[in-house]
């Protein structure tokens, strides 16, 4: 069996403003969603049937105690409200009278929402002539080729005899 409280180890965790999907397989299986929220925030938290299943999910909500805050499964399958305590509070999908089905579960911050996380750091792979992290040209001028992750948009360089710029190319 699975707890609601304290959330239960083997509980997804689903950030604000995303969609994740789950399966209820075999009958009277349960999927469990976790997200951290403080007090004061209002949520809504939804399920809904993949295209083309005829089965519903339902939907229940317990705060960071384990207890109920609401949900429901026909026709509807949502909980939305103003949080009251800090912590950890855990989504239960199951299927409407046994069904089994897959899913598709959203969770979104309508008011007093924490800022979203930073985006990730860019970073510039350099692949050729080296991958190591110096390289001495054997004449006036190096081409670099190589990779680019989380929008690098200039690519800087300086040399020891006082040189710098932007490299050409960098998008």
């Amino acid at each position: 069996l699975e707890r609601i409280g304290p959330p239960s180890p083997q509980a997804t965790v689903i950030q604000f403003g995303e969609t994740l999907t789950g399966g209820i397989n075999p009958t009277g299986d349960l999927d469990l969603f976790s997200f951290t929220a403080t007090a004061g925030t209002t949520v809504r938290v939804e399920a809904a049937p993949e295209t083309g299943q005829t089965a519903l999910p339902c939907l229940a909500l317990f705060d960071p105690l384990g207890t109920p805050l609401g949900g429901a499964c026909f026709p509807a399958p949502r909980a939305e409200g103003t949080l009251t305590r800090t912590g950890v509070y855990t989504v239960l999908i199951s299927g409407y009278q046994g069904a089994t089905l897959t899913f598709r579960v959203t969770l979104q911050c309508l008011a007093a929402c924490p800022p979203p996380p930073p985006p990730p750091a860019p970073t510039i792979t350099i692949t050729s002539p080296t991958a190591d992290a110096t390289f001495t040209a054997p004449g006036a001028s190096i081409t670099l080729a190589g990779s680019v992750t989380n929008a690098v948009t200039s690519v800087t360089w300086s040399s020891d005899r006082g040189y710098s710029g932007t490299a050409s190319g960098a998008s």
